[in-house]
């Protein structure tokens, strides 16, 4: 679900979230026909955006060649967006006169990890033998996440540390517990040191840093630390 936005198409979703998602299953062209389609022998579930109403066009430098349609770039579903974009226009300005050289617009990164939230989200909310969304437990750290009217809080709240993915792991679902161990704890140590990164990158000045982490919050970094080959992805074009 992660190939596509900003690396094959130079798009950049800036709506990363558990309902513009779809599951599809990969099905091979039959005869010319209109009407048919042939579905292959063993089908497996591919994860498909569905929602580009937001989505910026990206030049060969990585940057949108388009406008964001978000308020002062606050573009997303509170639940799933970057720390980063979770500022007041107040506030925002307030960084943009300390920090002039320092990016604005949604970075690649943001939607990395806005995947990771949605993998944390549907780890503990997901039922998948009864086929639906459970509610929230009480004292969940998931309920700052998207109840609250006070984006401040929601960044503290949201900020990842041990303590909160101790929290979190308690109210893992079964049926999870395998995701949670191969891909989101090691997302989780990627996103910490990455965003520590790219924390130090903003207090120096230094753009490339932020924009990646440091280097280590990249498609190519992620899909490594999940342990997964990207289908057909040349990093040459």
């Amino acid at each position: 679900m992660i190939y596509l936005p900003g690396k094959t198409d130079k798009l950049e979703e800036q709506d990363v979230a558990d309902n513009v998602e779809i599951a599809t299953k990969k099905i091979a062209s039959g005869p010319a026909t209109e009407s048919k389609s042939v579905e292959i022998t063993e089908p497996r579930v591919r994860g498909v955006l569905n929602d580009f109403d937001m989505a910026v066009v990206l030049g060969p430098d990585g940057k949108p060649t388009t406008p964001s349609t978000g308020d002062h770039h606050i573009t997303g579903t509170l639940p799933f967006m970057a720390g980063d974009l979770l500022m007041t226009p107040e506030d925002r300005a307030k960084f943009q006169l300390k920090y002039p050289t320092i990016p604005t617009y949604h970075l690649y990164r943001h939607d990395l990890e806005s995947f990771f939230y949605i993998l944390v989200w549907a780890a503990t909310r997901y039922d998948l033998k009864k086929g639906c969304r459970l509610r929230l437990l009480p004292g969940s750290p998931l309920i700052g996440w998207s109840n609250t009217p006070n984006v401040l809080n929601t960044v503290q709240i949201k900020a990842l540390t041990i303590p909160l993915m101790d929290r979190l792991e308690n109210g893992i679902l079964a049926e999870w517990k395998g995701l949670w161990v191969d891909w989101i704890q090691p997302l989780f140590l990627l996103f910490m040191e990455g965003l520590r990164f790219s924390q130090a990158a903003q207090t120096h000045g230094n753009i490339d840093d932020f924009t990646t982490g440091g280097g280590l919050l990249t498609f190519e970094k992620f899909m490594a630390t999940i342990k997964v080959t990207p289908r057909n992805f040349d990093t040459k074009k």
